[in-house]
């Protein structure tokens, strides 16, 4: 059976997310990284990302093309410290939005972007997001970002660009 082309676009971001290193430049760490996840993350996780389809739309193109958007919600966690939440909030955005601009082969902060996920996309939208802050003896803060996937497929067919 063949590989679905939305998994295919998701194997590709989950493996750029892996990169999010501090040897590769980056601020943050990405410790763990979820495909669509329920479970709350633990202490130890963090800095975390959970990633997750919030919807796949089709519009027919001429020459029995489909032109597919996803879009791709986010979640990134970290424990709050002294540094304020918002600060915080904007250093997990920008290594989000840097790592999934940088190929697997050339992930560093300093490498050249690759925004088209590496031509596997038409375009890979960074659509903005929301900080999250939660309270308790465990305080954390996170994002809940947004990014838009748009491709061209033949039609009827999700295995295939």
């Amino acid at each position: 059976m063949s590989t679905p082309l939305n998994t295919t676009i998701y194997n590709e971001i989950e493996a750029r997310l892996a990169n999010v290193t501090t040897a590769n430049g980056y601020t943050n760490e990405f410790k763990r990284i979820e495909r669509g996840t329920m479970k709350p993350f633990k202490s130890h996780d963090l800095v975390a990302v959970n990633f997750w389809a919030a919807s796949v739309g089709s519009d027919n193109e001429k020459y029995t093309r489909d032109r597919r958007t996803i879009t791709v919600m986010f979640e990134v966690y970290d424990k709050t410290r002294d540094t304020p939440f918002m600060d915080i909030c904007d250093s997990l955005a920008a290594d989000l939005v840097t790592g999934l601009n940088r190929t697997i082969s050339a992930p560093a902060v300093s490498d050249v972007e690759s925004p088209e996920l590496g031509e596997l996309v038409d375009k890979f939208t960074f659509d903005g997001y929301d900080y999250q802050i939660g309270e308790g003896s465990s305080p954390w803060c996170g994002i809940l970002a947004r990014f838009t996937v748009d491709f061209l497929t033949t039609s009827n067919n999700m295995t295939t660009i």
